[in-house]
């Protein structure tokens, strides 16, 4: 094998290895993931479609909300072991309190304070981060433990 080969095959071998190191650095990688696809709808709803910013930020969030569940129970807790269903039902229902307290402090910001959608977006969506991946990994994957 050349040298080029080999150091192609050793880059693609520690990516992968990198991609999935633990549980904590998928959840990190998915977060960046579902955050820039959040960002980029957001303000793709509003600067090119003109909507609202709270409508265009709501859009966004039902959109990554099922990426979301989808990329938590395939990639970063990898746990398909017990029914979609159950598993659907309690993402539902631990998200649905994250993104109420998200769009409720989102729109408090931006519609009553004004300030700029972006730096809240950055704002809200960093301080929820703190506590889903132990929410998520303590009530709706429990058995990635």
């Amino acid at each position: 094998m050349s040298k080029l080969n080999t150091y192609v095959a050793n880059l693609v071998s520690q990516l992968v290895a990198w991609w999935h190191f633990g549980r904590t650095n998928r959840f990190l990688i998915w977060t960046v993931i579902s955050f820039v696809t959040n960002l980029g709808l957001t303000v793709f709803f509003t600067e090119v479609l003109l909507f609202p910013e709270h409508i265009s930020f709501a859009i966004a969030l039902v959109f990554v909300f099922f990426m979301n569940f989808l990329g938590c129970r395939f990639y970063v807790f990898n746990d398909s072991t017990i029914s979609w269903r159950a598993q659907f039902t309690a993402f539902f229902l631990s998200t649905i309190g994250f993104r109420i307290s998200e769009y409720l402090a989102f729109y408090l910001l931006v519609r009553v304070f004004h300030i700029d959608y972006k730096l809240v977006f950055v704002l809200v969506t960093g301080v929820s981060f703190c506590l889903k991946q132990y929410i998520t990994r303590m009530f709706v994957f429990p058995k990635s433990q």
